[in-house]
């Protein structure tokens, strides 16, 4: 049977027993030597009975009888449609030897198959229950990468919306930036001219004085061109916000968490 292989290596491992007190526990027993003789005649037979272990007529079941202590025993092969493996349900006989009646191996083949089925029901409930691990985990997963997802494609729209931005300043801060440099050449112009114009007339007459003297035209001269150095610092400084905004808007499209 592919499902069921029988090698050497094989073994019957007892999981459960029901002994008369004073016997000697078989529970947890591994019985090695006999698996691999003993496994095709049940699998041929799948009930056998045997009055006494030492005249038994097939040498696996007398050398299995013999390992297991008894006198005499009735075995029935339990074996499921779902399980990957066999085992057998033994009525054993320790102290004499004992004739098996037909109702008796009746009704150990009945509780066989009742073991059986319940194998098959632990197996498939095993199987869905691995299954159902398996789809949760995979629901976990799926979760974890729809949010990676959404997060990726918020990033991807807030580094769109920051590029946009950052064109749209870019632009009126360029021409500020820029004219900042010719309009020092003609207020550079323009003072070059008042110089010499009160080089020339020393003494203005009466309404360009009474100007002079309501604006402080030195006062004017020396805090007009900080003005523009501070109106250049200014523009400079939204200029790098600026490239900083371009730069966090291409690193949206990169995986990985980058530092802002």
């Amino acid at each position: 049977d592919p499902l069921i292989p029988i090698t050497d290596g094989s073994y019957w491992h007892v999981v459960s027993e029901a002994a008369r007190p004073g016997l000697v526990s078989l529970l947890d027993a591994r019985l090695g030597n006999t698996s691999a003789a003993l496994a095709p005649v049940l699998l041929q037979w799948g009930t056998l009975g045997v009055e006494c272990s030492m005249r038994a007529r097939i040498p696996a079941m007398r050398e299995f009888l013999l390992a297991l202590s008894a006198r005499a025993g009735a075995i029935a092969l339990v074996r499921g449609q779902q399980a990957g493996t066999i085992g057998v349900l033994c009525c054993l006989q320790e102290s004499a030897e004992r004739t098996w009646s037909e109702s008796e191996l009746h009704l150990l083949r009945g509780v066989t198959d009742q073991l059986a089925i319940a194998l098959d029901r632990a197996t498939l409930y095993g199987q869905a229950r691995d299954r159902a691990q398996q789809l949760e985990e995979a629901l976990v997963e799926l979760r974890s990468t729809q949010m990676q997802l959404i997060q990726t494609e918020k990033m991807s729209g807030l580094g769109r919306l920051v590029a946009g931005v950052a064109h749209e300043i870019n632009n009126p801060i360029a021409f500020i930036h820029g004219n900042l440099t010719y309009a020092r050449q003609y207020l550079d112009d323009l003072f070059g001219i008042l110089d010499t114009y009160q080089a020339t007339y020393p003494e203005p007459i009466e309404p360009v004085a009474d100007l002079l003297a309501g604006i402080d035209l030195n006062f004017l001269k020396t805090d007009f061109k900080k003005l523009l150095d501070s109106m250049q610092m200014g523009t400079e400084r939204i200029r790098q916000i600026v490239v900083s905004l371009k730069n966090f808007s291409r690193r949206g499209d990169r995986a990985g968490m980058k530092p802002t």
